[in-house]
């Protein structure tokens, strides 16, 4: 494939591709944005990312002058573009702005701007499925929801980046963070969940986290006998009752957990062929496995 962008209607190599520097989501970060990755040439659930899409854009004012078909062409089009290969599952990010504008008030703002690019997929180490992943509980706590609420996928990503810095700077791979309440809320890009006495726990969405679209297929298309997937508080002595923990994005799909450490706790968990996780990994393929043959209308190659 040739990694590419569309910028308002036009394809581009993705090195040609430029915006304006007064463009408010690089000003301000006045932007909101979806991933999805590509699975033999099909958009893994187009549909709840576009849903998602739409509700980031209420949550910030930001009116679509496109609906969801224009949206689809405009993806096929730079998929198609790119000369992707139909094996070949990639990476595709949309960017909506504002446009542009040097002042704060929304109303001075010019004509939004639609950026979509093409890449390859991020490549995950290979021993967080096996071992699991580390994850650091520290001092940067999530935002609040009553500030800049997570669950807008917005283009202003420094409470991620800041977290993930630090757990980077204590020897961890990614952070968990804790909500204004000291409460567990999510990582710096993928949702959070514990199994214990039967149930399969995350946080819920008003505790402070994006609601994740595999975390949205676990809890609404997933049974596994014996277990319940539930939204509930998740607190440090849920932390240390538990036996098992994973976490869920689009690009990483079912990671295992292997240890959660602070300054003052530290855990390891689970993570052997026969854990619940595994199941639930397999079980999630299957899933997409499903939803790949219900959606197969929606082939970017044809």
């Amino acid at each position: 494939m040739k990694e590419s962008a569309l910028i308002n209607g036009e394809c581009l190599d993705l090195k040609d591709a430029k915006i304006s520097i007064f463009d408010r989501g690089f000003l301000f970060g006045d932007s909101i944005y979806e991933v999805f990755k590509t699975q033999n040439s099909i958009p893994l659930y187009f549909d709840a990312h576009w849903e998602r899409f739409l509700e980031s854009c209420r949550l910030i004012s930001l009116d679509l002058p496109f609906d969801k078909e224009e949206l689809f062409s405009s993806v096929k089009k730079i998929f198609k573009f790119s000369e992707i290969a139909y094996q070949e599952d990639i990476y595709i990010r949309m960017i909506f702005t504002r446009g542009i504008g040097l002042d704060l008030d929304i109303a001075s703002a010019s004509d939004p701007s639609l950026i979509i690019f093409t890449k390859k997929l991020p490549s995950w180490n290979q021993q967080f499925y096996s071992r699991g992943i580390k994850l650091w509980l520290g001092d940067v706590l999530r935002n609040s929801t009553r500030s800049l609420s997570p669950s807008i996928k917005g283009g202003n990503y420094l409470n991620n980046i800041l977290g993930l810095t630090d757990a980077k700077n204590h020897q961890c791979d990614d952070v968990l963070f804790y909500n204004h309440d000291g409460l567990i809320t999510e990582c710096s890009n993928s949702n959070f969940f514990v199994i214990h006495d039967h149930q399969i726990i995350t946080a819920p969405a008003n505790h402070g986290l994006l609601k994740g679209i595999t975390r949205k297929v676990l809890l609404e298309e997933i049974n596994i006998d014996s277990y319940e997937f539930v939204e509930a508080e998740i607190d440090n002595a849920l932390l240390e009752q538990c036996r098992e923990a994973f976490i869920t994005s689009t690009t990483r799909g079912v990671m295992p957990v292997g240890s959660i450490r602070s300054g003052a706790f530290e855990k390891e968990y689970y993570v052997g062929s026969d854990s619940v996780v595994r199941v639930i990994q397999k079980l999630y393929e299957e899933q997409v496995e499903l939803h790949l043959k219900e959606f197969s209308s929606l082939d970017l190659s044809e």
